[in-house]
C-alpha cells in the first residue's frame, strides 16, 4: 500500500539543487521517507503499472514506547 500523493513525488523527483542539472532520470531517482517505516528508493523495475521499492534506510523502533 502506498500513501495518496506518492505519483506526484514520482512525477516532480529527481529533485536537483538549485541551479544544477539532474544526472539521473529512471524511476530508480525517486527518494522518499514512509511514515514510521523507513525510506525507499523506486527500484530501475518499476512501471506504471507496477512499483518495485527498495527499502535503502529502516528506521530504528523505539523498545521504550508502549
Amino acid at each position: 500500500m502506498i500513501e495518496a500523493g506518492f505519483d506526484e513525488v514520482r512525477r516532480r523527483a529527481p529533485w536537483p539543487a538549485a541551479g544544477e542539472e539532474s544526472g539521473t532520470s529512471g524511476p530508480e531517482s525517486v527518494r522518499f521517507q514512509a511514515m514510521r517505516v523507513g525510506y525507499f528508493a523506486v527500484d530501475s523495475d518499476s512501471t506504471d503499472e507496477r512499483v518495485v521499492l527498495n527499502r535503502i534506510v529502516s528506521l530504528k523502533e523505539d523498545s521504550g514506547k508502549s
